[in-house]
C-alpha cells in the first residue's frame, strides 16, 4: 500500500488500517507523521497489533528486532499506558497544496 505525500501527520490515522488484515507492505514516507521520534515503532506498533504479516515499511524490511521490540511495545500499551500516544502529533502539520497549486503542476 502507498500512502506516501498523503499529508498524514497524526497516529490515529495510522489506527484506522489496522482493519487491513492481510496487508504485507507499507509505503508512508512524505508524511508529516515522519517528524515524530520513533514514528517508525509507533507505527509498527499499532500495525502489527492486529496484522501478523506485515514485512515492508517504507520499503525497509522490518527486521527480527524491530518485531520483537513491536510485542514488547503492544505488551506495555494494553497495560494502560496508552495516554501518552494521544499527544504524538506533529505539532503543526505541513498543509496540502491547494487545488490552484495542484493544477499548476500539471502544466
Amino acid at each position: 500500500m502507498h500512502l506516501n505525500n498523503n499529508f498524514i501527520y497524526s497516529l490515529d490515522e495510522i489506527v484506522k488500517l489496522q482493519r487491513l488484515e492481510h496487508l504485507r507492505s507499507i509505503k508512508m514516507y512524505g508524511n508529516p507523521i515522519e517528524q515524530i521520534n520513533g514514528y517508525r515503532m509507533y507505527s509498527l506498533g499499532i500495525l502489527m497489533g492486529l496484522n501478523v504479516e506485515l514485512r515492508k515499511m517504507d520499503s525497509v524490511m522490518i527486521t527480527r528486532k524491530e518485531s520483537d521490540a513491536v510485542y514488547v511495545w503492544n505488551a506495555r500499551l494494553n497495560s494502560g499506558n496508552s495516554q501518552r500516544l494521544k499527544k504524538l502529533d506533529v505539532e503543526k502539520p505541513n498543509k496540502p497544496p491547494k487545488e490552484e497549486e495542484e493544477e499548476g503542476l500539471d502544466a
